[in-house]
């Protein structure tokens, strides 16, 4: 499966992740993510809800993403989560790190308010 972009908005842009972000994927998500924060103030949705296993190479990836999206004034929000998923991000401490939310629309709303748009 592969990545799907959906526009919402100029500043926004929603990412619909594939099944697993791993040893094999992260590098390909990475690319992304990093690619998206080149644009300053540019607000970003992780869409996790085909996402069904995260490794530490993954969850290195969305770290160099945040690190990048600080540098540009960016705004990001993850969402879809699934148990075992969530449970991964709560051992390692991301879900303190990350605005996780529930929805796609909370999520939406988060990116608004971290950018200030609303």
């Amino acid at each position: 499966m592969d990545y799907i972009y959906k526009n919402t908005e100029k500043e926004k842009t929603i990412l619909v992740l594939p099944g697993r972000l791993d040893a094999i994927t992260y590098e390909k998500f990475e690319e992304i993510i990093l690619e998206l924060f080149e644009e300053k103030g540019r607000g970003l949705v992780l869409d996790f809800t085909n996402v069904d296993y995260v490794s530490s190479a993954g969850l290195r990836a969305l770290m160099r993403g945040v690190k990048k999206m600080q540098e540009t004034g960016g705004a990001l929000a993850l969402f879809g989560l699934h148990a075992d998923v969530m449970h991964v991000f709560k051992i390692s401490g991301f879900d303190i790190l990350f605005e996780i939310v529930q929805t796609e629309e909370e999520a939406l709303v988060s990116v608004k308010q971290q950018l200030n748009v609303l």
